[in-house]
């Protein structure tokens, strides 16, 4: 809870072109990888605190396997932080790369890839942790997904032996805007995660499908919900350049193309400062709402759409989270009851 997030991209170039994807396709063209230097500066910046930092992109397994072990040489000194990398598992070498690392993060879309592509995928998964990998799995709540069933897509990963599940709501930038529902749709959504995981788990205890069953466990204090710019997020681009804001860096208009100062130095510009109060900022709509200890009024992106302007729900889903704050009184009444 509350770890500094540090999103290391380490090249933004990837063979896919997801239709949920929010990074441009000319900066998923670009096949700069960052230089060991840089991740070598930026380990320095982590140093001793507590931190979640995600080797990501991008496909950060087209980055050669020696730059990888030239990485870890780095990061395996940061004793507080957990390392994670994340990955579509989608090209022939990403097994190599991803065994270096004991956490792996990847995504599935029923709907993004053929089956043959999920076929190997799969295969993948399994050759992972069959080689003692821990791997998790992440579902983008795109407009596809939604239409698809999110019951149905969780019955398929259940199929493939993965019990703990991360359902992510839509980063809305241009690129993605037409794979984003309404937010109403994505709360929906959520609600019927939420209704699987307290079926399943009639069954088998060991059912965690986040965001609901995190913010069962702590709603004001859970992380997988509210968006981490402003709290403690560090996006890192390839060539080093920072936002606190993981959408930012996946438009060109936020790309730096000219000098970019050292890590430290731009955590403390007035640049880094500006964008995380633009994120920390209330919205008057967000007054005095219960669930804002918990939202932090959703994702800025997001509520700056005309897509949620419009929407019935709020950019912070508050549908769902009134339908977890129920279930959580209701899971409480029945152990009293006991």
């Amino acid at each position: 809870m509350h770890r500094r997030l540090f999103h290391i991209n380490v090249t933004r170039q990837c063979q896919l072109a997801c239709s949920h994807c929010y990074i441009d396709q000319e900066i998923r063209d670009n096949g700069v990888a960052m230089s060991v230097d840089k991740m070598q500066e930026i380990a320095e910046v982590v140093g001793d605190t507590h931190a979640d930092v995600h080797i990501i992109g991008g496909e950060p397994t087209l980055v050669s396997i020696d730059t990888h072990k030239q990485y870890l040489s780095i990061l395996s000194k940061l004793k507080n932080s957990k390392i994670m990398i994340v990955t579509a598992l989608q090209n022939a070498r990403a097994v190599k790369v991803a065994k270096l690392y004991q956490n792996i993060a990847t995504s599935y879309d029923p709907n993004a890839r053929t089956e043959i592509n999920n076929d190997k995928w799969l295969k993948r998964c399994r050759e992972l942790r069959e080689n003692g990998n821990n791997v998790h799995v992440c579902v983008s709540l795109s407009q596809s997904v939604v239409n698809y069933g999110v019951g149905k897509t969780l019955d398929e990963l259940y199929e493939f032996d993965f019990r703990s599940i991360h359902l992510a709501a839509m980063v809305p930038t241009i690129n993605a805007l037409k794979e984003t529902p309404d937010p109403i749709l994505t709360s929906r959504a959520m609600i019927e995660s939420s209704k699987w995981a307290l079926a399943k788990r009639k069954t088998n205890k060991d059912i965690f499908v986040s965001p609901f069953d995190g913010l069962l466990q702590g709603m004001s204090n859970y992380d997988g919900l509210r968006c981490p710019a402003g709290e403690g997020c560090v996006n890192v681009e390839p060539n080093g350049q920072i936002h606190a804001c993981v959408a930012k860096g996946g438009e060109v208009k936020d790309i730096n193309n000219g000098q970019i100062q050292p890590t430290e130095e731009q955590l403390d510009s007035n640049a880094y400062r500006l964008e995380v109060a633009q994120h920390n900022r209330s919205r008057p709509e967000c007054f005095g709402c219960e669930f804002w200890p918990t939202c932090k009024g959703g994702c800025r992106v997001l509520a700056n759409t005309e897509i949620a302007r419009q929407s019935s729900e709020c950019a912070g889903f508050k549908v769902f989270l009134n339908y977890v704050k129920d279930q959580a009184s209701s899971l409480l009444t029945n152990e009293k009851l006991k």
